[in-house]
């Protein structure tokens, strides 16, 4: 997302990147004479996938919180181009605790602290990212990742943390499931779903919080981006929240059912405990380090626009738009 169209308090400050990305072009050569080593992990490797404003960085938390798991924090998350170059200067300075105790805190799927989770969106883009106008790639598209250099980097992270780890990432891995549980057979997707209007509102709120044109696009663009963008805005963001659901699960019906624990929102805020134990029986983890989850959260679904805007947004998911674009 161009950096212009966010509100200021929301934009990455120029200089700083400007250092992250001369830090990382700096560390390319060390990461891979430090991937040269490269040997495949047993642990499990579990995906957090799902629609933005669906609970997926809630799940992260939950995983990163539970003390089972190894994840990509905030700190780690600056090395995009070197990542396991951060796994190993996080250990070496203690900024990977296995007592960690996450605030379940965070802002539009954001979070603070040099330990939380982070969504790693800038490694995700090196692969993905070809230029093409949506999240979703083609067939062709797919052929040119490198595939090999993907796997390489995911598992000698893996391999430093000697860990299960937790990949949570909305933008790409979504849309991209089912070639990554080619890519990683030992995978599991952890696919979080919310009911339409909810998300819909959500995804309503969160372009009127970040973006200085609030009927600006915000987030994840499914395949039909192109069509649901010259739609007013309400319908814009019911069909975001239903393209992407349902574009999820067509990645979902390529992969065996055993190897996807889907994760209703409403439910997981009820008993994350629950979601606990459900992702450890399908990633074959017999002992849970978990024993002190919160017993619940508040699900956050409650009416945040104007009567008449929540009547419409209800009539658009109610009718799911018609036929998908």
């Amino acid at each position: 997302m161009e950096e212009s169209i966010r509100r200021p308090q929301y934009r990455e400050p120029s200089a700083q990147r400007a250092r992250l990305d001369e830090i990382n072009e700096l560390l390319v050569d060390v990461e891979r004479e430090l991937e040269a080593e490269w040997t495949v992990p047993t642990a499990p490797l579990v995906f957090i996938i799902g629609a933005p404003r669906s609970g997926t960085t809630l799940a992260s938390q939950i995983l990163a919180h539970s003390g089972t798991y190894a994840w990509v924090n905030n700190f780690v998350a600056r090395f995009w181009s070197a990542p396991l170059v951060g796994v190993k200067i996080a250990r070496a300075m203690g900024l990977y605790a296995e007592d960690f105790r996450s605030t379940f805190a965070s802002a539009w799927g954001t979070t603070e602290g040099w330990l939380e989770p982070h969504e790693f969106g800038y490694f995700w883009n090196r692969f993905f990212d070809l230029g093409q106008d949506t999240h979703k790639l083609a067939a062709a598209d797919l052929e040119r990742v490198d595939g090999d250099a993907l796997r390489r980097a995911i598992d000698c992270i893996q391999a430093e943390y000697d860990a299960p780890l937790v990949l949570k990432n909305n933008t790409w891995c979504t849309l991209q499931a089912a070639y990554l549980a080619q890519l990683f057979p030992r995978a599991i997707f952890v696919a979080c779903f919310r009911d339409l209007v909810w998300l819909a509102q959500s995804l309503l709120m969160a372009r009127r919080e970040r973006l200085e044109d609030p009927d600006a696009w915000w987030s994840v663009r499914p395949a039909t981006y192109q069509a649901l963008r010259r739609l007013p805005v309400l319908e814009q963001v019911v069909g975001q929240a239903r393209d992407i659901q349902q574009g999820l699960e067509a990645e979902l019906a390529a992969i065996p059912a055993e190897r996807v624990v889907r994760v209703d929102y409403a439910s997981m805020c009820h008993d994350p405990a629950a979601l606990c134990r459900r992702i450890a029986a399908a990633a074959g983890i017999e002992n849970l380090a978990n024993t002190r989850m919160p017993e619940s959260f508040p699900a956050r679904e409650d009416i945040r626009i104007s009567p008449a805007e929540w009547q419409t947004l209800s009539r658009l998911a109610s009718n799911n738009l018609g036929a998908q674009l």
